[in-house]
């Protein structure tokens, strides 16, 4: 199973949400949506979706999710807008089910679930009666995950399906992240800075801490020696070699 986020979903949830999607299964982001989450960082217009768009920022590299790119043009039926004059939500939705409707038609006998609450974005899927793509609300999907009930729009799609690989839904968010197969022919993972993630391992940076020690304390010693060797010489069991000052 395929799971979607779009943008609304991202801004509704915290941390501890996103990391409980991926329990129902592989988790894609548009790059509209990545593109658009990334310019919230500094420009949202509330203090509020500016830190849930840098707290998803921090989280996104270590999370498993990937990005996908590929669009196609959606057919006749769909309801999209027209004209030139398109604001930039309705280009952003029009992307979003562009990218959707590409991955439906790339993974014809996997289920995908697209997670919003944008009713525009139903409209313009929803006529195209795509026999693998369930859309669902970030409540829904949060329902789903606290109760274990299907959502009826899944269940629905299902069971026009083939059977589809075995979800494991786990009951804590402690599950280890999984590297996600690509389904698109354009799957991309943004660039992240040289700053420690947060999934690094603790005993390295133990490591690092008492190197750091060691060396200072090194450092010290050689110091005391070359001052003063005789009262660094009370602390020590053995001999100390001559100071070459004192020759």
């Amino acid at each position: 199973m395929i799971i979607v986020i779009e943008l609304s979903t991202i801004l509704s949830g915290l941390a501890k949400d996103w990391v409980d999607f991926s329990r129902l299964g592989r988790c894609y982001l548009p790059e509209v949506v990545w593109r658009e989450v990334e310019f919230l960082t500094f420009r949202a217009v509330t203090e509020k979706e500016e830190k849930i768009a840098r707290e998803f920022m921090r989280f996104f590299p270590s999370s498993g999710w990937q990005i996908i790119s590929d669009m196609s043009p959606l057919p006749a039926a769909a309801n999209t807008p027209e004209g030139m004059d398109m604001s930039k939500k309705a280009r952003l939705l029009t992307a979003i089910a562009e990218t959707v409707y590409d991955l439906s038609l790339k993974n014809t006998d996997e289920l995908i679930v697209l997670v919003t609450s944008e009713t525009n974005l139903k409209t313009q899927l929803q006529p195209l009666e795509i026999k693998n793509l369930a859309i669902i609300t970030p409540n829904q999907l949060k329902n789903w995950l606290k109760t274990g009930t299907t959502p009826p729009a899944v269940a629905e799609k299902l069971s026009l399906l083939p059977p589809q690989p075995q979800e494991t839904l786990q009951t804590n968010s402690s599950h280890p992240r999984r590297l996600l197969q690509n389904t698109s022919s354009n799957v991309f993972f943004p660039a992240t800075s040289g700053r420690r993630q947060r999934g690094e391992n603790p005993l390295q940076l133990i490591g690092y801490t008492v190197s750091a020690i060691v060396f200072l304390l090194v450092a010290v010693g050689l110091t005391w020696y070359l001052v003063s060797p005789q009262s660094l010489q009370k602390f020590l069991p053995f001999p100390l070699p001559t100071n070459p000052r004192q020759k």
